[in-house]
């Protein structure tokens, strides 16, 4: 809890309608929830990098960096920076990769990334955001969204 609570490199955060906080814990390879009464824990990975789609400790993150939550389904949307894709994280914890193919990214030439049909090719994704139901991806050198899986 509170200051006892360590994190390697967090990035992003955002905020769920019952007001927890989510932060992308980049170098822990980890996405981490924090109460209203700021008791940490983990929510996703298990501290060992790479792209593994699984419950809570079991998934695998490769630098979780950019987050973005859909406040009508409390899911969040996470990059995985190094391995170009963009994951979704379910409130119980389970991962799965919505967009990107792990490990193939496209340079970060505007017209090699492409985004629609999932999975889409991308760059590495260092912001998302969500507005009603479109995903905005911040990947290479443009800005792109798609709607939310």
């Amino acid at each position: 809890s509170g200051a006892s609570a360590r994190f390697s490199g967090p990035n992003q955060i955002a905020i769920d309608s019952n007001d927890y906080l989510y932060v992308t814990d980049e170098y822990n390879h980890r996405v981490r929830k924090i109460s209203p009464a700021g008791v940490v824990s983990t929510l996703a990975g298990n501290g060992n990098y790479g792209i593994q789609d699984g419950h809570g400790t079991s998934a695998r993150f490769h630098t979780p960096y950019a987050i973005a939550i859909d406040k009508t389904t409390n899911n969040l949307y996470v990059s995985d920076f190094d391995a170009c894709t963009v994951r979704k994280v379910t409130p119980s914890g389970q991962v799965t990769t919505v967009l990107g193919i792990a490990y193939n990214c496209a340079n970060n030439a505007a017209s090699k990334v492409t985004v629609g049909s999932l999975p889409g090719r991308l760059a590495s994704v260092g912001g998302l955001a969500i507005n009603g139901r479109r995903l905005y991806i911040a990947s290479g050198s443009a800005i792109y969204w798609t709607e939310l899986p």
